[in-house]
C-alpha cells in the first residue's frame, strides 16, 4: 500500500513537472489587456502542497510586448484552499520578503491568488465583495483581475488579492499579541473563522447537541493556556446568547454588533452564497471597553443560484450552517435587516454597473482563459449576465420578504397609526420635527418608502 502511494505521489510530481515551461501554453497565450503576473520559482520547482514555500521571483507586465516590471522582493509561493486545492487550475499563497506594493493595492507581505473556475468565479466574487463595501461591511479585501504566467507557463485568469489579516491597511484592529497572559489585553485583538475543516490552530464547543463549531483563531496565532481558557469561555457564552429563548435577540445583542451580523448576511444571501455560513465565516474583536464580536470581514465569496428561500433552508443538502438560523429568528434582526436591506437597495445599480464594466474589462483576457482552459467555456459578458438576472431575482425576492418586517406594533382599536420616519442613516426623526430633506417613510401597513420633506 505505502509503495502504491508513493508511486501515485511520483507520477503527480511528474505530470506537474511537465507542465511547467510547457510550449503548449506559452506567456504568448495571455491577452496581456491584463496585467500578465511572472513567478518563476526556484530550479522551475512546481507548487504540489500547500506547506512548502518554494523560493521564487515576481515579475508584472502591463502590456503586451512591454518590459517585465522586475523590481520586487524575492517572495515564496504555495498552494492554499480546500476544496479548490483539488481542482486542475490551483490557488496560491504567495509571501514577499518584505512589505510590497502590488497593483494599487497598500504594501504588505501576504497576498493570494485566486483562480477564474466554473462559472462565473471572478465576477460573482469581486461582485460579491463590492456589495460588502457598498453594505458598509467594513474593511473587504481588495483585488485586481491579473493573468498569470507560472514558470513560462500561460494558466489564465486569476484575482490577485489581499487576504485576511490584521493590518492597519487590512482589518485595522488591535493585534493581540501571541502566548498573552495579560488579563486587560486578552479580551481584544482577536481573528476568528467560522470553520467546515480540522485545523491544529482552533477550538472546537458544542453549537448544539448534535452540531459542533470549530473556530479557526488566526490572531493571534499561538494562544497561551490563558488565552485558551478565555477564547473558550467567551465562545461557549457568546453561543448560549445565540441559542437562547430570547425571541427580541438582546441577550446575543450584548456580544455581537447587530449592524455587522445583518450586513454579513446580507451580501450572503443576496448572492446566495451557499457556503457563507459554514467556512471561511469570519468574526473579530477589536480591544475596548464597548468592543462587541463583529461578522467579517467577507472572503471566498461566490454566486450560488437564482433564490426561492433563505439559504438555510434552501440547501438542506449542503454542509452545516452555523449561528445564521436562531439569529435571524429573531425580531432584532429582521427588523435590522429590513432597516439595512432599504437603505443598500438604492445602491444595486452601483453594484450592477460595476459587474458590467468588469466584464467589459476581463473579455479578452477570458477568451484567452478559455483557450488554456477549454472546460470554462464562456464569455465575460456571458457570465455578467447570469449573475446579474439572479441579483435582480434575489433583490426582489429579499425585499419583498423584510418588506413588513418592522410593521407597527398593533395599537388600541380606533387609534390613529402615524407614518414613522427614519433619517438616512437609519435614525427615527418624529414627524413633527421633520426639516426639509430625504426620509424613509414607514405607513402604518409598514410599507416603506424614500420621501422628500
Amino acid at each position: 500500500m505505502i509503495k502504491q502511494l508513493c508511486m501515485a505521489f511520483l507520477a503527480f510530481v511528474v505530470t506537474v513537472t511537465a507542465t511547467a515551461n510547457d510550449p503548449n501554453f506559452p506567456p504568448s497565450m495571455a491577452s496581456y489587456t491584463l496585467p500578465v503576473i511572472c513567478i518563476d520559482t526556484e530550479d522551475s520547482r512546481p507548487v504540489i502542497d500547500k506547506v512548502t514555500q518554494i523560493p521564487a521571483s515576481f515579475s508584472v507586465i502591463t502590456e503586451s510586448g512591454g518590459a517585465a516590471d522586475t523590481d520586487y522582493p524575492a517572495m515564496t509561493i504555495r498552494g492554499r484552499g480546500n476544496v479548490s486545492w483539488q481542482r486542475e487550475k490551483k490557488p496560491y499563497k504567495l509571501k514577499f520578503n518584505k512589505k510590497t506594493e502590488l497593483l494599487g493595492m497598500p504594501a504588505n507581505k501576504h497576498f493570494a491568488l485566486v483562480p477564474q473556475q466554473g462559472y462565473c468565479d471572478i465576477i460573482a466574487i469581486m461582485m460579491e465583495r463590492e456589495a460588502a463595501r457598498l453594505l458598509d461591511l467594513g474593511w473587504v479585501p481588495r483585488g485586481e483581475p491579473v493573468e498569470l504566467v507560472l514558470n513560462g507557463r500561460y494558466d489564465g485568469i486569476y484575482l490577485l488579492s489581499e487576504t485576511v489579516k490584521v493590518h492597519p491597511d487590512r482589518l485595522d484592529i488591535f493585534g493581540q499579541p501571541d502566548n498573552c497572559t495579560d488579563p486587560e489585553l486578552i479580551e481584544g485583538g482577536w481573528l476568528l473563522e467560522i470553520d467546515n475543516y480540522d485545523d491544529p490552530a482552533q477550538i472546537v464547543i458544542k453549537e448544539t447537541a448534535d452540531k459542533d463549531l470549530r473556530l479557526t483563531y488566526h490572531c493571534p496565532e499561538k494562544l497561551s493556556p490563558t488565552q485558551l481558557k478565555w477564547l473558550r469561555n467567551e465562545m461557549t457564552k457568546v453561543n448560549a446568547a445565540i441559542y437562547s429563548n430570547d425571541s427580541t435577540g438582546m441577550t446575543w445583542a450584548e456580544y455581537i454588533d447587530a449592524e455587522s451580523a445583518v450586513r454579513y448576511f446580507l451580501s450572503r444571501e443576496l448572492f446566495h452564497d451557499c457556503d457563507g455560513y459554514n467556512g471561511s465565516f469570519y468574526i473579530h474583536k477589536d480591544l475596548g471597553q464597548d468592543c462587541k464580536w463583529h461578522f467579517g470581514p467577507l472572503w471566498d465569496p461566490g454566486f450560488g443560484k437564482h433564490k426561492t428561500d433563505w439559504i438555510v433552508n434552501d440547501h438542506p443538502e449542503a454542509a452545516e450552517t452555523h449561528w445564521i438560523e436562531p439569529l435571524f429568528a429573531t425580531s432584532l434582526f429582521r427588523n435590522k435587516a429590513a432597516d439595512e436591506w432599504f437603505l443598500f437597495e438604492p445602491r444595486l445599480p452601483e453594484l450592477y454597473y460595476y459587474g458590467r464594466q468588469l466584464s467589459i474589462d476581463i473579455r479578452e483576457a477570458m477568451i484567452a482563459n478559455n483557450k488554456r482552459w477549454p472546460d470554462q467555456d464562456g464569455n465575460s459578458a456571458t457570465q455578467f449576465s447570469y449573475v446579474h438576472g439572479g441579483l435582480i431575482n434575489n433583490a426582489s425576492w429579499i425585499g419583498q420578504q423584510l418588506s413588513h418586517e418592522m410593521a407597527p406594533t398593533d395599537a388600541p382599536e380606533g387609534a390613529v397609526i402615524r407614518s414613522e420616519y427614519f433619517s438616512i442613516q437609519g435614525i427615527r426623526v418624529d414627524e413633527d420635527d421633520l426639516r426639509p430633506g430625504i426620509y424613509i417613510c414607514r405607513d402604518a401597513d409598514g410599507v416603506r418608502k424614500i420621501v422628500r420633506h
